[in-house]
Order: C-alpha cells, then structure tokens, then sequence
C-alpha cells in the first residue's frame, strides 16, 4: 500500500470558514479544527449553492477515499472471475473503476 500524503481525515467543513480568511466561500479543516488551507470560492460562474456542494465534497474525500480502498479490497477478495469472459463483468468493470479513481487521488 502507497504513503498517503494528505491529511489524514476527518475534515470539516466550515460554513463559516472561520479557519483561513474572510473571503467569501467555505473553509476546510482538519480534525483538530486548524485550516487545512482550501477555501472553496464562489463567484458568478456558479451558483452558491454549487459551491457549497463542492466544499462539502471536498471534506468527504478522506472518508470516501478509505470508504472506496476498504470496498474495492473485499470486493476483489470475493469475486471469484478470472477467465477471459469474466474481465468485462460488472464486478471486474467496477474494479477497474475503482482502480482508476483511486490512482487518480494518488494512492
């Protein structure tokens, strides 16, 4: 398994963004309520309440990020396929899926 290098989770979202400054958007901070350092803007290309969504993504990612590793292990211990047919089965798609989110947030 790769280090991770990110904090480690969980982070909370700040609606008051009180961690960082006093621009508008919202602050991310980590579990010992310090400012991971992201201030998630909004302006007129979006709506607020897009924003506001993709802070609160944001703050999930460490939990999804395990949620998805611990999934993705269970599932690939269970699954049983291993012939030729069977590499583009739900199961093994869903696996590659997987595979690709998770080399993508640097795992």
């Amino acid at each position: 398994m790769t280090t991770r290098n990110h904090t480690p989770g969980p982070w909370i979202f700040d609606a008051q963004n009180s961690g960082i400054n006093s621009d508008p958007g919202w602050g991310l901070l980590n579990a010992d309520g310090e400012s991971l350092g992201i201030t998630v803007h909004w302006d007129r290309r979006s709506s607020t309440d897009t924003a506001y969504a993709n802070a609160r993504l944001i703050a999930a990612a460490p939990d999804l990020l395990a949620a998805l590793q611990r999934l993705r292990d269970a599932v690939q211990t269970a699954h049983v396929g291993g012939d030729e047919r069977c590499n583009d089965c739900a199961v093994c798609v869903s696996l590659k899926l997987a595979d690709a989110a998770l080399s993508k947030a640097a795992y």
